[in-house]
């Protein structure tokens, strides 16, 4: 049983070396990368973290989900430093807030995300140097690139092209940080969510997933959040699984006919959205002749969280001959505290304990404690104190 994510993820890379790991859309045609590609691209991207002394810091991903991002994750961590992935879909002014509170000197930013870039002279003093990711960015017009000469902004694309692949990693500290992510803020100030390779690795071990190596998934939820990166992106790894990215919410069906995939990663909203649009073709025909059509025609599991889901859909998704596998977890957990799986799967119900959580009932709350457990909340001691009683995490 791994310890830690690099145990994991290199472990993978080295037995499926030739399955494809990842497909992603570039400019209408399908790109494929295997997973010897990606240990090879991940292991480049080390080389350029080093290069630039960033070792033991703290380095932000603003980003859609894609093969860059991923390997500029799992660089990171496998270095020795800790990754702060950040919503994309923030403004600029609250992106360059969680960079100063998250202590982060180095980002990798997409390139949709220009505008972020432009403003960080002025909000963000501590960036030293920015990783354009996913496409070229025109980095000599880019507005505000020279107004701090302290501050590099590089191509991650140019760069990776001229490294040579390195040595192995050195050994890692699987119970130091290694991941801060912030929760959404919905009930006050956003807190920064401290989690160690130990953590997401226990996360991963112990959620049961009966999927074949190089079976296809459809990745479609938002890569910063932790359901996503930890059961979609390193559960899947994992397995062997191939990972194909979701380019937009708007192209997700059409994406589900051209993938074809047998598991995806939803929440709620997104189960309830295809309902109604099954419920709109004609009932005469046969429900599993519907779902072969819509879906791509191999779709057997939808893995759902993140909210309350109306066990009634998963009953009428059954008839189409689809499972839907509901669980219950938190941030502060890596994210899943329990979950149905392929063995095990009752309506209504969030399923089984992890074999690696405990969980109590105080006064009608939750209170869980386990390896997946973090450590506190970033650089916010009180609020720490105050999410756990007697070393059980208030939920």
């Amino acid at each position: 049983m791994g310890e830690n994510i690099l145990e994991i993820v290199e472990k993978s890379c080295r037995v499926y070396r030739d399955v494809i790991a990842v497909k992603y859309l570039s400019h209408r045609e399908i790109v494929e990368k295997s997973y010897g590609d990606m240990w090879d691209d991940i292991r480049k991207t080390a080389v350029i973290l080093r290069n630039n002394g960033l070792c033991g810091t703290h380095i932000a991903l603003v980003g859609s989900s894609s093969y860059e991002w991923i390997c500029a994750y799992m660089a990171i961590l496998f270095t020795g430093n800790t990754a702060v992935p950040l919503d994309a879909n923030l403004s600029a002014p609250e992106l360059h807030e969680l960079l100063n509170r998250s202590g982060s000197i180095a980002l990798f930013c997409g390139a949709s995300r220009k505008d972020v870039i432009t403003e960080l002279t002025d909000d963000c003093p501590e960036m030293n140097i920015v990783f354009t990711m996913e496409k070229k960015v025109d980095i000599e017009h880019l507005e505000g690139a020279d107004s701090n000469p302290q501050l590099a902004i590089l191509s991650f694309e140019q760069l990776r092209s001229e490294i040579t692949i390195p040595d192995d990693f050195a050994d890692q500290d699987k119970d130091k940080m290694c991941t801060l992510m912030y929760t959404s803020g919905t009930t006050g100030k956003s807190k920064g969510v401290m989690l160690s390779q130990f953590n997401l690795a226990q996360n991963v071990e112990n959620v049961f997933v009966n999927l074949e190596p190089g079976v296809t998934i459809l990745s479609v939820l938002p890569i910063h959040h932790a359901f996503c990166l930890t059961m979609e992106w390193m559960k899947g790894i994992s397995l062997g699984a191939t990972i194909c990215i979701n380019d937009s919410l708007l192209h997700m069906l059409k994406n589900m006919k051209r993938f074809q995939p047998v598991g995806m990663l939803m929440v709620p909203l997104m189960v309830e959205t295809i309902y109604k649009k099954l419920k709109d073709v004609n009932p005469l025909l046969p429900k599993k002749l519907v779902a072969k059509e819509a879906f791509g025609g191999k779709l057997e599991y939808i893995f759902c969280g993140g909210a309350y889901l109306d066990p009634v859909y998963v009953t009428e998704f059954k008839k189409y001959g689809i499972d839907i596998l509901q669980g219950y977890g938190m941030t502060e957990c890596s994210p899943v505290i329990c979950s149905n799986n392929h063995r095990y799967n009752r309506p209504g119900s969030v399923g089984k304990l992890l074999d690696n959580c405990a969980v109590r009932f105080v006064d009608e709350e939750i209170q869980v404690k386990g390896t997946s457990v973090m450590s506190g909340y970033y650089d916010m001691p009180n609020e720490t104190a105050e999410a756990f009683q007697d070393g059980w995490l208030c939920t």
